[in-house]
């Protein structure tokens, strides 16, 4: 204790990763914001499959499905490994000109749900992955819509 505080010990993120994780699925939503943030939602499976839909100023409006390539897929899954997925709690916050983000991540028997305007700090790395991630797979227009089952 330093006068009388808790001395706080970091670990580097990295060091936190965790071989552990069965990956089963991941439902991802982002909502509108007072700006020009995307509206999107997807699910990804654990055979990389993808079903996207957009929203305003999501890199593409509509219903599409994709593929993740192996290496994508495997970015998402460290990601997950150092998300500290069995520690994480939200918290209601009232922020009005952000959008707010819904994660659910279906894992080890197991569903971690986080829906809030700010994501606990350990999902940083994780959030910017998941907002980039329709960009960088290959969309292809569903012949169908499609809507997800409450998650």
């Amino acid at each position: 204790m330093v006068k009388g505080q808790p001395v706080l010990y970091y670990k580097s993120q990295v060091l936190t990763a965790t071989d552990t994780i069965r990956f089963d699925s991941l439902y991802f939503k982002s909502t509108n914001c007072l700006g020009k943030c995307p509206a999107m939602e997807f699910q990804v499976y654990k055979n990389r499959q993808m079903k996207f839909i957009g929203g305003y100023y999501a890199v593409k409006t509509g219903h599409y499905t994709s593929r993740l390539p192996d290496s994508t897929y495997k970015q998402l899954q460290y990601l997950l490994s150092i998300s500290a997925l069995d520690k994480l709690k939200t918290w209601e916050q009232r922020i009005y000109d952000v959008p707010r983000y819904t994660v659910v991540v279906w894992y080890n028997n197991k569903r971690q749900f986080i829906n809030n305007y700010e994501l606990p700090l350990v999902m940083d790395q994780l959030l910017k992955y998941l907002m980039d991630l329709p960009a960088k797979v290959p969309l292809q227009k569903s012949g169908h819509p499609f809507t997800f089952v409450n998650p």
